[in-house]
């Protein structure tokens, strides 16, 4: 079983991202972001000299964490930068023999169901992106965020059988139902339920992120509070035995959003704190992990 995490909330410094993986005995990195950069924009020679250090401490990339279709992208964002985007992503890839990149499915400021148009021209263009994909040998791997495809497992089953590619997967994230609503039926709308939703699109799993949050509606300017694994109401005991049950043999991903958010430049800590709380965060995700009996 491989256990990793998203090393950019230890660190920005690659070096010491690097530090965080040997500290912990782990043999793989999930990279996003490289000091300033996001690792599908580095160049080629920047892209050798990380796989030196790589090499040189026995340590494989997990994926890449992209910012194709993410939250912070309108459906207005021009597809042709997308496709050039992930087609050079695909380049480093290659170079580092990885294999899957996470995506998401656009933001969306209203609650929508499955089949409105948004949803439609979403399909349209992660058809597309996957098309790309499979043209340059990856495989896009489409997380539960609050995008488009995240707003319910109905959603993402949707976007599975309408994009129809075996280059279009999923990456689960523990921590992101407890903070979003589930837009079915009729509102007012209730929050995910993580079982519920990895029971529901399991079979198209890849990867799963370690997060955890709980809802907090008397505080509108921060409904999410993330918390420590298993604190939270993502249901991370429940969904761990279930994947334990059924075989699941992908990698694990820590985002403990704790110390450092991201996306959230309000979220800042200083480097001990980042240190200890990523430090920490790995040794309970651990301990749970054994728990269900990986």
């Amino acid at each position: 079983m491989i256990l990793t995490g998203f090393t950019d909330e230890f660190s920005p410094d690659f070096r010491k991202q690097l530090e965080a993986c040997r500290f912990l005995d782990w043999d793989h990195i999930d990279l996003r972001t490289v000091g300033e950069k996001n690792i599908c924009h580095l160049g080629t020679h920047e892209m050798e000299e990380i796989l030196e250090q790589l090499s040189a401490s026995d340590i494989r990339i997990a994926s890449f964490g992209s910012p194709i279709a993410n939250w912070s992208r309108p459906l207005s964002h021009p597809l042709e930068e997308e496709i050039r985007e992930l087609e050079h992503a695909a380049s480093l890839m290659r170079m580092a023999g990885v294999r899957g990149i996470r995506v998401m499915s656009y933001k969306t400021d209203a609650l929508l169901s499955p089949g409105d148009p948004f949803g439609e021209e979403v399909v349209k263009r992660l058809k597309e992106l996957s098309i790309a994909a499979e043209n340059q040998g990856i495989v896009l791997l489409h997380e539960n965020c609050e995008t488009w495809g995240g707003q319910s497992p109905d959603h993402t089953l949707f976007l599975l059988d309408r994009v129809d590619s075996p280059a279009f997967r999923l990456i689960f994230d523990t921590g992101n139902p407890p903070g979003t609503p589930d837009v079915r039926g009729k509102e007012p709308y209730g929050r995910q339920k993580g079982l519920d939703f990895i029971r529901a699109v399991y079979e198209a799993v890849d990867m799963v992120h370690i997060k955890d949050a709980r809802y907090v509606p008397e505080n509108p300017a921060d409904e999410i509070e993330y918390t420590w694994p298993g604190e939270g109401e993502g249901q991370l005991q429940e969904v761990f035995s279930f994947l334990k049950k059924k075989g699941y043999e992908g990698p694990f991903s820590i985002e403990p959003h704790m110390a450092v958010v991201y996306h959230d430049e309000s979220v800042q800590s200083d480097e001990q704190v980042r240190r200890d709380t990523f430090y920490e965060y790995a040794r309970r995700s651990r301990i749970l992990l054994e728990e269900a009996g990986f």
